[in-house]
C-alpha cells in the first residue's frame, strides 16, 4: 500500500485536492485527522462494518495517547473497498505538544 500526508495551511484548497484524489477508484484521502475538533466521524464510516469497529470516542482517546497506532490500524492496515493508496491531510500546526511529537 501507498501512504501519503497532506501538509498545509489552513484556507488553501486543501479539500478541493481532497475530493479530487477521492474521485479516484484507488485513493482514499482522510481529513484533519488530527485536528483538535476531531474528525473520528470520518474514519469510523470508513471502517468495515465488523465487530471491531471502533467508538468515536476510542479513536479520540487512541489519537491522544498513541498516534502511531491508530494510523496503523485504523488509517492504513484496514481494508478500504479497493482503495490501496491512502492517507489524510495535516496542518503544518497539528498536532501540538510533546505528546504527539512521534506523528512528526
Amino acid at each position: 500500500m501507498t501512504k501519503f500526508l497532506i501538509v498545509s495551511c489552513g484556507r488553501s484548497g486543501t479539500n478541493m485536492f481532497r475530493s479530487l484524489l477521492n474521485g479516484h477508484p484507488r485513493i482514499y484521502c482522510y481529513g484533519e485527522l488530527f485536528d483538535a475538533g476531531a474528525k473520528q466521524h470520518e474514519v469510523v464510516h470508513a471502517y468495515p462494518n465488523t465487530a471491531e469497529k471502533p467508538s468515536v470516542e476510542a479513536l479520540g482517546k487512541m489519537i491522544e495517547t498513541d498516534p502511531e497506532l491508530f494510523l496503523a490500524r485504523y488509517i492504513f492496515e484496514v481494508e478500504n473497498a479497493g482503495r490501496d493508496v491512502r492517507g489524510f491531510k495535516i496542518f503544518y500546526d497539528q498536532p501540538l505538544g510533546p505528546d504527539h511529537e512521534r506523528v512528526w
